[in-house]
C-alpha cells in the first residue's frame, strides 16, 4: 500500500479573507519577518507606562499606603519568563487630594 503525499491545503471563507488583508498590506504569511522581532514587554514597563508623568517620582509617606505597597510586594511571583509578577493583592482607594514634593 502506498501512501499519497499532498500538499497542504488551505479552506474556508476566513482563511481567504485573512490571505487577502495581508496581502493589501504587503504581508506574506509564508515568510519570516523581515525585521527583527521585538523583545517581550514587561508588565512593569507596561505598567509605568500607563503613570501620569507628574506621579512617577512620587514616594509614599502614609503608613497606610507603605503597607499596601508591602502587600503587593510580597504577592508578587515570578511568570512564565521569569519576569516578576502581581498576580493578586488588596485593591488601594485614594480619596481626596495628594501632594506632589510638599507642593
Amino acid at each position: 500500500m502506498t501512501t499519497a503525499t499532498r500538499e497542504p491545503q488551505r479552506a474556508g471563507a476566513l482563511v481567504a479573507r485573512l490571505q487577502a488583508i495581508l496581502a493589501a498590506k504587503g504581508i506574506d504569511p509564508d515568510t519570516a519577518p523581515a525585521g527583527p522581532i521585538a523583545e517581550p514587554v514587561t508588565a512593569l514597563e507596561l505598567a509605568a507606562r500607563r503613570i501620569p508623568p507628574r506621579y512617577r517620582e512620587a514616594l509614599a509617606t502614609q503608613p497606610e499606603v507603605r503597607g499596601w505597597v508591602e502587600a503587593v510586594t510580597c504577592a508578587g511571583r515570578n511568570g512564565p519568563a521569569g519576569t516578576r509578577g502581581i498576580a493578586y493583592g488588596p485593591s488601594l482607594l485614594i480619596a481626596g487630594p495628594t501632594v506632589i514634593n510638599g507642593a
